[in-house]
């Protein structure tokens, strides 16, 4: 019979995972990480108390909903489902996996804070000369 290594497809694996090596430099997950990084928050952590049990921080879910937005993902199911198994989700979440309905929530709660966010945003990008405003459209 030939030599072969062990194959067993039921075997459990332990790996260590690091979210930063997931993704390749240029990847999109990593523009989304680096505007995050740079806006200002203080309107949502403002919303937050220090009793309780701590919440997931907010830098990482707009992270989430962010990237997801830019990929055409607004199905907080399927954020769900990418935050368990997509490598650009885990580098983003640091392989935290707030469920669907947490990231509903936090989406809510937040809502009137995303239009300022979304500005911010438009104005990093101008000063960094990513977009002219030659053509402008907004879709309601």
């Amino acid at each position: 019979m030939p030599n072969f290594r062990d194959y067993n497809q039921t075997q459990t694996v332990l790996r260590q995972l690091v979210p930063a090596q997931l993704l390749e430099e240029d990847h999109p997950a990593r523009v989304v990480n680096a505007v995050v990084e740079k806006l200002n928050l203080d309107s949502i952590y403002a919303s937050y108390k220090e009793e309780g049990k701590p919440a997931y921080h907010p830098q990482m879910m707009l992270k989430v909903l962010f990237f997801s937005y830019l990929i055409g993902n607004i199905s907080c199911r399927k954020m769900e489902s990418g935050l368990e198994l997509r490598a650009d989700y885990v580098f983003l979440s640091g392989d935290q996996v707030p469920d669907f309905r947490t990231l509903n929530t936090f989406r809510t709660r937040h809502m009137a804070q995303l239009p300022g966010l979304f500005s911010q945003i438009v104005l990093l990008c101008s000063a960094l000369g990513m977009v002219d405003f030659k053509n402008l459209a907004i879709d309601g």
